[in-house]
């Protein structure tokens, strides 16, 4: 394969595509000073986490796990268990899961099996041949279940101490098998793996495993009591010494109804107001969080400033800010609702929900008379009108609105007038000017993944680079800016990609997302550049930490050039290991075997890419 080939090969993978098509005739490259002392030196400190009247705020308290704390606090516990909460991540137990079945997920013309062998519950990804032969792309016993299962069960498998996402989804509400959401639009089957920013939303506490947002090591499944409460050690030192007595306030331990409602809500936002992008604050982040804090101080929630966009199923603290009977409340909250502890029984779930209604408006207040309110609602429920289930941007999934108004059941009239800006979705005067510009440029350079196939993408890829560019002359000195400006010059300008991406990496504490991003864009442009050695090097580090079959394939290409077919065997088929589905990989190993003088081999992966080459014109 020529060089131009692997390029546009690259540059078709939508996986890495993030910036490939951004760039019009308009692209005005500036100069990017190599070091601190080349740009004018305006930098602000961040000012100094806001304090709090808790003592286990700090990154110094450690935590003690849900089980000491029901050791005191059984009641609650107990009650807790009963909650979704409590299961929202959890180990595999056969016994517990849907029966074994089947499914085609005709868009991607694979074909899905869910079935139980040897004590294990695993789950298979296959395509048929024209003449009716079943391929076998991947095959894995299931490790974690994420989900209660009052709406869906979503599962994760390891290789390689990666969690991978499977493509195999149970709906609840459709007692069936179906593709898991998000893959309806691109299938990579079991390649996707799962990172920690997304599974720290499913459980207690996690952590990542040598600076790799996808090896995952899991200190706490679910959703647990210092999640909210904060870490337990002091508030468990200071009961047993036995010298402490019940007082109005207990400094050792988050009381979660004694703060502010906005630091509050920060607890739930922690998930529940994911957006358009969700940016760290400069050498802070999510991981830093802790209850009680204000979590504006951490990272920044950026979203649409259009407001009639459709639900989201992590929107849920949005949405209630938007509505009027939130803005004219100084009280109503997350908790005003939802007790943490525990759910209402199901017989008794419509009237405890009116009323909390009823709480601050009479039946009088509806401008629908009672009879009236009958006829359309036996019960007489408030939510069923004012917060409706809607359906949301993922498929066979439908939550409650979280947005208390009077809904219609028109869809939205269809936006006009050009493209959305994003806006922070909290407060961000808080911040030095410069902080926040660079915290709006990362996220149009996030936000634009999400759009590569709209105009919106070109927009955003604009307005990130010329912000990005912005701060860091004004003194800027970040890793995860110049990872993201490599990103942005990526296959468009090779000596600013180099420079961005090695300057990332000196970082001491380079975030694990900005890592790997670096080092794919410094390896992959070392290899298009020639050099190979430098090119090995970067991407067998890249390999370690991100379960990357493009990363392979290229390493595989770097050894060829450099003569060592043993290596270049052993990438090439772990690149085919990890994406089965891809014909190009099969076709690269084919070529590698013929070479080593394995034509029987050669002969196999030949006849394997020319099935799934004929499988997805099939399917397009």
């Amino acid at each position: 394969m020529t060089r131009f080939r692997l390029a546009v090969f690259l540059l078709s993978l939508a996986i890495v595509a993030f910036l490939v098509l951004a760039v019009s005739e308009r692209w005005r490259a500036v100069p990017i000073p190599s070091t601190p002392s080349e740009a004018s030196s305006t930098l602000t400190a961040l000012p100094e986490i806001s304090p709090t009247p808790f003592l286990n705020d700090t990154q110094n308290i450690t935590y003690v796990g849900a089980a000491v704390c029901a050791e005191c606090h059984a009641e609650a516990y107990e009650s807790y268990l009963r909650t979704a909460h409590s299961h929202a991540f959890g180990n595999l137990d056969p016994s517990k899961e849907p029966p074994d079945g089947t499914f085609r997920d005709a868009k991607s013309g694979r074909s899905y099996r869910v079935y139980r062998r040897s004590g294990q519950f695993r789950h298979r990804e296959s395509i048929r041949t024209d003449d009716g032969q079943e391929i076998v792309l991947s095959d894995f016993p299931v490790r974690y279940v994420i989900g209660s299962g009052r709406f869906s069960r979503s599962y994760l498998v390891e290789s390689d101490g990666f969690l991978l996402e499977s493509p195999i989804t149970w709906y609840a509400a459709r007692q069936q098998w179906a593709i898991s959401p998000g893959y309806d639009q691109f299938n990579p089957g079991f390649e996707r793996s799962s990172q920690i920013r997304c599974i720290r939303c499913h459980v207690g506490r996690a952590e990542a495993v040598d600076g790799s947002p996808h090896r995952v090591r899991i200190l706490s499944n679910a959703i647990d009591c210092e999640r909210c409460h904060g870490p337990g050690s002091l508030h468990v030192q200071r009961w047993e010494q036995q010298t402490a007595t019940l007082t109005t306030v207990d400094p050792t331990i988050v009381h979660p109804g004694r703060l502010s409602r906005e630091r509050n809500e920060d607890i739930c936002a922690q998930c529940h107001l994911h957006s358009a992008a969700t940016v760290d604050v400069r050498g802070r982040g999510l991981a830093s969080f802790r209850p009680g804090l204000a979590l504006a101080e951490f990272c920044i929630h950026y979203g649409s400033k259009k407001s009639n966009k459709p639900m989201q199923v992590v929107g849920h603290v949005e949405q209630m800010r938007l509505s009027r009977c939130y803005q004219a409340s100084k009280t109503l909250t997350c908790t005003t609702c939802h007790d943490p502890h525990q759910k209402p029984k199901p017989a008794l779930r419509l009237a405890y929900y009116r009323s909390k209604c009823l709480g601050c408006h009479t039946e009088d207040s509806c401008g629908i008379e009672r009879p009236q309110r009958l006829l359309k609602n036996e019960h007489d429920d408030c939510i069923a009108c004012h917060m409706p289930t809607v359906p949301t941007e993922i498929p066979h999934f439908a939550f409650t609105h979280h947005r208390i108004a009077i809904h219609t059941s028109r869809r939205p009239a269809k936006e006009i007038g050009g493209i959305s800006s994003l806006v922070s979705l909290g407060r961000t005067s808080h911040l030095p000017q410069v902080e926040q510009d660079r915290c709006l440029g990362l996220a149009y350079a996030q936000a634009a993944d999400d759009q590569r196939a709209s105009a919106t993408f070109r927009v955003y890829v604009e307005r990130a680079r010329k912000l990005l560019e912005d701060v860091r002359r004004r003194g800027i000195r970040d890793a995860q800016v110049d990872a993201a400006l490599a990103k942005l010059y990526w296959q468009r300008d090779p000596r600013k990609t180099i420079a961005l991406s090695k300057s990332a990496l000196e970082y001491e504490n380079l975030p694990p997302d900005a890592r790997v991003s670096a080092l794919f864009t410094l390896g992959s442009t070392l290899f298009e550049m020639g050099n190979t050695d430098r090119a090995i090097r970067v991407l067998e580090k890249l390999v370690r930490l991100r379960r990357y079959s493009i990363a392979w394939f290229v390493l595989s290409r770097c050894y060829e050039r450099a003569g060592n077919s043993p290596k270049a065997l052993a990438a090439a088929r772990k690149a085919v290991e990890i994406s089965p589905q891809n014909p190009q990989f099969h076709r690269h190993l084919a070529d590698l075997y013929r070479a080593s003088g394995k034509s029987q081999e050669a002969e196999f992966q030949s006849r394997r890419a020319a099935a799934l080459s004929a499988s997805s014109s099939r399917v397009h």
